[in-house]
Formats: structure tokens, C-alpha cells, sequence
């Protein structure tokens, strides 16, 4: 995927937008509303095909997003002729020129009829970067994954099983990228032998393509003044080709299920399960939520920059994408704060600078400034350079937990400490609390952080538990002025109710969560290093409040996010990657309906809303919102694979 996006460059006509770049109208001067339920609603025969769901998810991919015409056509359809219960509509459009957001809006004022759903998609239209955009519509029961980038690649990423195809790039004779031998492998890569697919072209390339990648392909009478288009469904699956060791547990959405854990982990996991349908238990042991290692007065949202040529398939920058859009919803509540992120380029952090050279959030997401210029920004002064990530900021992790489980599908157990899950006689998991109660559920999520060490499926897991302190002090004249939050090694928040929340210490090896002087004198030290003036304006740190809690994370510092495998079978299953041996190797066999996400460590609240969608589309079979390499990367068994291979396990 091209690492930066070019947006489409149009001429307005009284018919509608034109693409300069390909010399090609965007949707049929004879009618573009008209003609997308003639080829595509029509043609994929999606009414019946709705109306026949049974729950369970239907999924629709297109080439060629442009003015989301066919996405908002298709949600009409289906607000008509939804089945009840918890069927899902997942549509998956790629764009490699995508509208800048100021055209869309004005292509979406051209069919009013359809004004009920275009009103909502500019709400959450995402910034023009590369990589997958996942945009939630539960209301409608709706999800759209856009891909910014080119198709091919942007298809060749992604995880998911198509039950229709729409084929709607420019003309092959104007855009033949989007008609190549190379793009309808992908097409059979995702297909199934039910999977049906539509083009408004008739041209013979075209046909002959389809034909040869494993379509059976015939011609409909087209559209206005187009005499014919093509139609036909796939005849010849294919296994996809992936490594066998990092396939993923597929299943479909449980009517219930259980998540073990109330942290922002846990209760985003219950959230997007409720979103779709599902009946969610959540315990913890704890009196509330968001008590341990997510309970900090203040959390700090933020990505890591990775290199550009990685920006379409890093995992915290995409993470961080979906937390800015989601957290945009809560900033009138006063549950998000989006004052910005300074990232001082001071000492280990100054390496971070270059990453920005040639990156594609330049200058939107992220920008460096001078000393000056951020001083100015801050409120404060600053004696370097900065990163700057102008919709970065803080929130409020106790209120933000408490929203995300705040819906009529999700029961609360607080105060009730799971201590033992055993696989249930026909199905599913048994869960004992310290109480003695039991509960027996289809489907168990695992979100307690390092606690999960304590059942067996989660023993051989390398997570290792880190304490970590943060302070609370009381704001003064000088610090009352800060503006944004500041990274620099620790970190400091602008001032909430009188108090800034400063972090944070760093110690592996022990479990104690009391408050230790030393800890404090710490965060003040590193707050000294780089900002001594606003260090040297605040009161004695044993004036300071604060609490410490015990964070969890892996030794490659990304979360665990997936179907657990069976250790013992796996070990011995793959074997063979000891002496680089990887021909035949079976799929691993997964603990039936217990899935993970765990090891966040101090990223969650940027991380962990995305983590929940990939989850989410893991277990419920829907389209997976990252690419394929993200999904491996997050994969629980990949120390395992690494263990095989150095020959130590």
C-alpha cells in the first residue's frame, strides 16, 4: 500500500462530480442511484438474500468507495429487508484517491432520498491516511472498513469472507490497475462458492479475467444507455494463503458470552460484543471499574510514530486513528480532552523525529516544532524541539469504562473474583468465583491483564507484570497555565479539578501496589530533567497524592489479541519449525470459545478499542478492521513460533 494517499481531483459538473484524474464521471448521468440498484443491489440479488439471514453476518466488498453512493444505497436496502435478531451488513470498499470530506458532503447532498444514512457518514469519515479506517454505524447494524490505498495491495491485506462483490473503479480502458489479472485473484482469495459479484462493464477483458481467476461470469441487459453489464458467482475456492500457524479461531457471533476483567481492555471487548447483539457478563474483582492499572485519574492517548513506509500497518498508529474518532463522541460529556500531546525530542525520545521525514500524517497527525512554537502551544516554556500530535490528549479512564459498559446488554459483577475457568461438559466454559458462585458461558474473554497467569490456558503466555506510580498534585500559578499534555520521558496532564496527574515510575519484578516515597521523588526527577522550572513550582512530593497499580506486557510490547491455542498440542503440532520444517503442518487446535486481550501495558487507552474490533471480527466471522500482518503481529501463539524456531521450547 503506497504510503501516502492522493485525494481525488474533480470537476464539478451540474451531473455531478468528474474524476481529472481518470477523465470518468463518478455514477451514471442517466440516474447513479438507479443504476446502483440495478447492477449491484439487483445483480447480487440482495433482497432475498437479506430477507434469508438467519443471524450471523453478511459481508459485501467493493472496488472503489468514491462518493459512498453504493454503501449508502446498500444500507438503505437493508434497513427494509433486515432480518430481526443480530444479523450484521459489513460492507469493505477500497479507495486509492478517496474524496477529501468537503466534496463528499457536497456529492451526498445529490440524492436526498437517501439523506436519513448520509447524514451520518461524514460524522465519521476518516482522515485521508492509508491503512483500514473501521466505521461503526450500530444503530442501522452496519460496519464499513474503508481501505485507503491502492487495491491490490490494500486487498491482499485484508481477512475476510465476501458474500457479494461490487465492481465499480473507473473504466478499464481509464483505470486498468482496478481491472488487473492481480486484483481478481484477490477477488477469489476472499470468495466463497455462494459469493456472487457485479460490474457495470461489460468489457471483455474484464469477463475473460474473472473467467480465469474462477468466476462463472455472463452478461445482463446494463444500465441507461449501457447496453450490457456483467454478473456471475464464484465456482473454484481457494485456501488462502497463510502461514498455518498464525490462522485464526473463525466463528460466528454467541448470544452470550463472559468477559473476566473491567479495565478498558474488558470493557471495550463488552462493548463491541454488545454493539452486536451478544449478551455480555462482565466480572471483576473489584468494586467498580477501571480499578487497576486503568484507574489512573488521567489517561494519555497518543500513538507511537512508526516509520512511514509502516504507517498503513502499524498497529498503535491505526489503534490511535480509531480512538481519536471514537473519544471525539465523549468530549461533551468531559470524558475526553483532546488538548493535544507535546513529545519533547530530548535524550531516548529524540530518536522519534526520524520518523517524520516523508510520513504521511504530516502535518495533520503529527508536526515538529520548535522550543519556541511549542512553548507557545503549551502555555509553558519548553527548552527543545517537539513532536506535536495536535488531536492527542487525555481521558478520563473511570467514566470512560463506565460508559463503554453502560448498555442494556451487559450485566455488571463487580466485587466477584473469577478463580477458575474449566471447559464445560457439551460447550463452553464454567466459571467458579471466590464466592462460590457459578456461571456457564458459550464464550469466555480473558481481559484481567497479568491475573490471567492464573488459568491454564494462559500459563505459558509470556506476560510479564511491571508496577508502576503516578502522582497527583495540586495545580499552582505556574502549572495552571499548561495547556497540553507533555511527554518527556514521564509525562504531566494539564490540570483536572486543581491537579495534575504526572507519570510515570517503572518497575519489573514486583507486585506491591502501596504507595512508595521513592517512586514519587522519581517522577519528580524526571520531571526536573526536562521541565526544572514548572519541577521546581511544585509543592514537596510529600504533599504529592498518587497510586500505583501493576501493568501487564509482552516482551515485544504489543497486546496478546485472539483465540488461545492449546499449548501442549501446539508445541507439538509445529515441532517441525525447530529444523525450519513447515510443509504440512496442520491449523492449530484453539480452546473452543475462549479468546484474549491482554498485556496492553500503558498504550490501553489508545489500543485497546481497536484490539476489541479485531476480537470482535475474529469471533463473530466478520471482515477484520487491520491487515492481515497487523492480525499476526497481536497473534497469541507467535512466541511460541519463536520459541520453535530458537529451539527453545
Amino acid at each position: 500500500m503506497a504510503n501516502s494517499i492522493t485525494p481525488a481531483s474533480l470537476l464539478w459538473t451540474e451531473d455531478g462530480p468528474r474524476s481529472l484524474t481518470f477523465d470518468d464521471v463518478y455514477f451514471s448521468r442517466a440516474g447513479g442511484l438507479d443504476e446502483t440498484r440495478h447492477v449491484f443491489l439487483h445483480h447480487n440479488q440482495l433482497e432475498a438474500r437479506f430477507r434469508a439471514l438467519n443471524g450471523g453476518n453478511f459481508t459485501i466488498a467493493e472496488t472503489g468507495f468514491g462518493t459512498g453512493l453504493n454503501f449508502l444505497a446498500t444500507c438503505a436496502l437493508w434497513q427494509t429487508c433486515r432480518p430481526a435478531g443480530p444479523a450484521w451488513l459489513h460492507m469493505v470498499s477500497v479507495e486509492k484517491h478517496p474524496l477529501r470530506l468537503e466534496d463528499l458532503q457536497r456529492a451526498l447532498t445529490m440524492w436526498p432520498e437517501l439523506e436519513a444514512f448520509s447524514s451520518a457518514l461524514p460524522g465519521q469519515y476518516p482522515p485521508l491516511l492509508p491503512g483500514f479506517h473501521r466505521l461503526l454505524f450500530p444503530a442501522w447494524r452496519v460496519s464499513l472498513t474503508l481501505l485507503f490505498g491502492d487495491a491490490v495491495h490494500a486487498l491482499g491485506a485484508l481477512d475476510a469472507r465476501v458474500d457479494a462483490w461490487f465492481l465499480d473503479g473507473f473504466a478499464p480502458s481509464r483505470n486498468g490497475d482496478m481491472w488487473s489479472q492481480a486484483l481478481f485473484a484477490e477477488l477469489a482469495r476472499l470468495s466463497h462458492d455462494n459469493t456472487t459479484l457485479a460490474t457495470y462493464t461489460a468489457a471483455g477483458e474484464v469477463r475473460r479475467g474473472l473467467q480465469e481467476a474462477g468466476f462463472a461470469i455472463h452478461k445482463h441487459p446494463g444500465f441507461g444507455q449501457k447496453r450490457e453489464m456483467l454478473a456471475g458467482s464464484f465456482q473454484s475456492p481457494v485456501q488462502a494463503a497463510r502461514l498455518p500457524w498464525l490462522v485464526r479461531s473463525h466463528g460466528t457471533a454467541p448470544g452470550r458470552a463472559a468477559v473476566i476483567g473491567a479495565g478498558i481492555a474488558g470493557a471495550s471487548i463488552a462493548h463491541a460484543l454488545a454493539l452486536r447483539g451478544v449478551q455480555v457478563d462482565v466480572f471483576d474483582a473489584a468494586p467498580g471499574p477501571a480499578e487497576g492499572a486503568s484507574g489512573n485519574p488521567a489517561a494519555i492517548v497518543y500513538p507511537r510514530l512508526a516509520p512511514a513506509e509502516q504507517a498503513d500497518g502499524h498497529f498503535q498508529q491505526q489503534a490511535f486513528l480509531l480512538a481519536r474518532q471514537r473519544y471525539a463522541a465523549l468530549e461533551a460529556a468531559g470524558i475526553w480532552n483532546p488538548c493535544g500531546v507535546l513529545w519533547l525530542l530530548q535524550g531516548t525520545q529524540a530518536r522519534a523525529a526520524k520518523n517524520v521525514a516523508g510520513h504521511p500524517w504530516v502535518p495533520e497527525q503529527v508536526r515538529q516544532l520548535s522550543a519556541d512554537e511549542a512553548s507557545e502551544l503549551a502555555g509553558i516554556a519548553v527548552a527543545s524541539g517537539t513532536l506535536y500530535f495536535p488531536h492527542g490528549g487525555w481521558v478520563k479512564p473511570r467514566e470512560l469504562c463506565e460508559s463503554l459498559l453502560a448498555h442494556p446488554n451487559i450485566r455488571t459483577h463487580y466485587g466477584q473474583e473469577v478463580t477458575a475457568i474449566t471447559p464445560a461438559d457439551g460447550g463452553g466454559w464454567q466459571l467458579q468465583t471466590a464466592a462460590g458462585a457459578s456461571l456457564h458461558t458459550p464464550l469466555l474473554v480473558l481481559a484481567n491483564a497479568g491475573a490471567a497467569r492464573q488459568f491454564v490456558p494462559c500459563r505459558q503466555l509470556p506476560l510479564d507484570v511491571v508496577r508502576g506510580q503516578i502522582a497527583a498534585v495540586p495545580a499552582n500559578a505556574l502549572s495552571q497555565a499548561l495547556r497540553t499534555v507533555i511527554c518527556h520521558g514521564g509525562y504531566i496532564s494539564p490540570a483536572s479539578a486543581g491537579l495534575h496527574c504526572l507519570g510515570a515510575s517503572f518497575q519489573q519484578g514486583r507486585d506491591d501496589t502501596g504507595l512508595l516515597a521513592e517512586d514519587q521523588e522519581e517522577i519528580r526527577a524526571m520531571l526536573a530533567a526536562s521541565l526544572p522550572d514548572l519541577a521546581d513550582s511544585l509543592p514537596p512530593t510529600v504533599e504529592w497524592q498518587g497510586r500505583a497499580s501493576l501493568r501487564c506486557q509482552t516482551p515485544d510490547y504489543l497486546p496478546i489479541v485472539g483465540g488461545l491455542p492449546v499449548y501442549e498440542d501446539f508445541i507439538r503440532d509445529f515441532a517441525g519449525l525447530r529444523d525450519g520444517n513447515t510443509r504440512r503442518l496442520p491449523a492449530p487446535r484453539f480452546w473452543p470459545g475462549l479468546y484474549c486481550s491482554l498485556a496492553h501495558g500503558s498504550h490501553g487507552f489508545t489500543q485497546a478499542l481497536l484490539a476489541a474490533e479485531i476480537l470482535a471480527a475474529e469471533i463473530t466471522g466478520e471482515p477484520c478492521p487491520v491487515p492481515r500482518a497487523v492480525q499476526d503481529s497481536l497473534h497469541p501463539a507467535r512466541f511460541w513460533v519463536k520459541g520453535l524456531r530458537r529451539r527453545q521450547l
